[in-house]
């Protein structure tokens, strides 16, 4: 058998040679441009379904409004502070205003049950329900704070006697309530700008489906949420923010449940 060696460098480097191809292109393969094709497809697919999302004032409408009002009930519980959010006064049909005291209840209000002597420190009222230790109470026009709340007989112990009073004489919770600044106007008008001069879109409220002028939503510090209806009683009827456009007339509501479940159907 014949034997390879150094003194044949032509042979050795044609044994170890890789063929190659006879022929080839600077171009792509026909696969590479049908998978190009098919990511174009895929993208071009998301970008339409995207498209009503960011197109549709009604809906951005809809979600700013929901996130609002849950981030209201949770800075609520986070600060241990009572929130009220209800319409705007200054703009009802586009706006609404969130406002914060600490502690107590969004509004309570009674009459006294019993005659007060002098120098009587503890009152009976007709209902408790709504005041809160920490409350400041005007009883008949003269203000004290509460220090306990007795659900058992509806007696509420002040911190100083309140003077003569007679059964029937009105008690009512004093609130010093302040804007939270967490909240930026983008965030309270449902509109995307809050100078917008032709707005898109209108929002009314309904209890059911009875309109309501006036509505109140309260947050207390637990996150448990009351619904107030137009004569400012508590109520145990859903609330619907209806939201319109005005130039298509499509609407879309938010609907807030007495506790606090809130849902966003179109």
């Amino acid at each position: 058998m014949s034997k390879l060696n150094s003194s044949h460098p032509k042979l050795i480097l044609s044994l170890l040679e890789i063929p190659r191809p006879k022929f080839s292109s600077p171009g792509y393969t026909l696969m590479e441009l049908l998978v190009v094709v098919v990511i174009i497809g895929i993208l071009s697919a998301i970008v339409v379904s995207a498209k009503p999302w960011y197109e549709n004032p009604l809906k951005n409408s809809q979600d700013r409004l929901s996130s609002t009002i849950k981030l209201a009930r949770t800075r609520a519980m986070t600060s241990t502070s009572t929130y009220r959010i209800n319409a705007d006064p200054s703009n009802t049909n586009e706006a609404i205003q969130i406002q914060k005291i600490r502690g107590g209840s969004c509004k309570a209000d009674t009459t006294l049950a019993e005659d007060v002597a002098a120098a009587d420190t503890t009152i009976t009222v007709n209902d408790v329900n709504g005041f809160a230790i920490g409350d400041r109470l005007s009883v008949g026009g003269t203000e004290a704070d509460v220090l306990s709340v007795n659900f058992g007989d509806n007696t509420i112990t002040m911190g100083a006697a309140v003077g003569e009073k007679t059964a029937g004489a009105t008690v009512e919770a004093v609130k010093d309530w302040t804007n939270d600044g967490a909240f930026l106007d983008e965030d309270l008008n449902i509109n995307q700008k809050s100078s917008q001069t032709e707005p898109d879109i209108q929002m009314a409220a309904k209890f059911d489906n009875t309109q309501a002028s006036e509505w109140g939503i309260c947050i207390n510090s637990r996150g448990l949420v009351s619904l107030f209806d137009d004569s400012g009683l508590v109520t145990d009827k859903d609330l619907n923010l209806v939201l319109t456009n005005i130039r298509t007339n499509d609407q879309a509501k938010l609907t807030i449940a007495p506790g606090g479940a809130i849902e966003t159907p179109m």
